[in-house]
């Protein structure tokens, strides 16, 4: 709410830090007009929130006709084209008959093998879902995957009670797949120096080298990106 104060921060040094934590209260101020820059840059604090809201305007501006050109825009992209498509396929995947998952490279097999907590961690959940579009999976395909062994006895607790394996799975991968099919994820990570440098090698010496997967995806995703 308007002038109100977010507070989660310091509610939360566990997940934040304790230098985090120690912050200030950060309050909720209308932007009027000011570029995002120096709304982020200005006083947020309460002070500055008693000071606005006694002139501040909390009328909602009115942005249907971008969110018209908004819409336009997306359904004609080829981020909606992937939606579509996914959204289609899996709804016609049963995450049970997903099985034969290729022989994987150690570094891109580990949150299979892991699923707890790997499977959870955005950079390892990321490279399966380029290892495996680089072979030929699809996008639900892999996301009926995730979902099986989030649903497997890997010992989560309560948290699929709590939490809902599918809508994490499609999430997570429609977002990671989406990227790579669009060109926005160009790959320049997904290499084996990058991998040791982000933790996700297991530095096994297996030998394999993720520039060959790199250039199978590209040439996948040329060839989608072709697709009428």
């Amino acid at each position: 709410m308007a002038f109100s104060a977010y507070q989660w921060h310091r509610a939360r040094p566990d997940i934040f830090g304790s230098a985090v934590a120690a912050l200030p209260p950060l309050a909720a101020l209308p932007r009027r007009g000011r570029s995002l820059e120096t709304f982020l840059l200005s006083g947020r604090d309460l002070a500055a929130a008693r000071a606005s809201a006694r002139t501040g305007a909390l009328a909602l501006p009115n942005v249907s006709r971008g969110i018209d050109r908004l819409i336009r825009h997306y359904r004609a992209s080829p981020l909606a084209r992937f939606h579509q498509a996914f959204a289609a396929e899996r709804r016609a995947i049963d995450r049970a008959a997903i099985y034969g998952v290729p022989d994987l490279p150690p570094c891109l097999a580990r949150p299979l093998v892991e699923p707890n907590d790997l499977l959870l961690k955005p950079e390892y959940l990321q490279n399966l879902v380029r290892g495996l579009l680089a072979r030929g999976w699809s996008a639900a395909r892999i996301a009926a995957l995730v979902e099986r062994e989030y649903l497997a006895d890997h010992q989560w607790g309560d948290r699929w009670v709590r939490l809902d394996a599918r809508t994490r799975a499609d999430f997570d991968v429609r977002v990671f797949a989406g990227l790579v099919l669009t060109g926005h994820d160009r790959l320049i990570d997904f290499n084996c120096v990058s991998s040791r440098e982000k933790g996700i090698c297991p530095e096994s010496g297996c030998g394999h080298d993720l520039d060959d997967d790199r250039r199978a995806l590209v040439a996948r995703v040329a060839m989608w990106r072709a697709r009428p």
